[in-house]
């Protein structure tokens, strides 16, 4: 009767030690999860920094490219105005005096 008592408190010595290895095995888990976690979440978010520069970048390019398209259209318009009032600004003096005259 006693080895049969010996041998269930054995048992039970070895139940609880592998209970406990276990428990061990899943705090460190937990923590090698929670690591990975924060590792992968600190990574998507460098991603997303890194993608949103590229998108403002593209922003930034595309309003420059606009804004020097928009000058070139007023520098166009503007020496066409001119180049018009050098040919036609005395004619057209004259016509705006002859109608306020009338």
């Amino acid at each position: 009767m006693n080895e049969i008592i010996t041998k269930l408190n054995e048992i039970e010595e070895k139940a609880v030690t592998i209970l406990l290895d276990a428990k061990e095995d899943k705090e460190q888990m937990q923590q090698r999860l929670t690591q990975q976690m924060k590792e992968l979440d600190a990574r998507y978010e460098r991603l997303e920094k890194e993608r949103s520069e590229a998108f403002r970048a593209q922003l930034m390019a595309k309003a420059r490219e606009q804004t020097k398209s928009a000058k070139d259209e007023t520098r166009t318009a503007l020496a066409q105005l001119s180049s018009y009032y050098d040919a036609n600004g005395e004619r057209l003096a004259e016509e705006i005096m002859q109608r306020i005259l009338k």
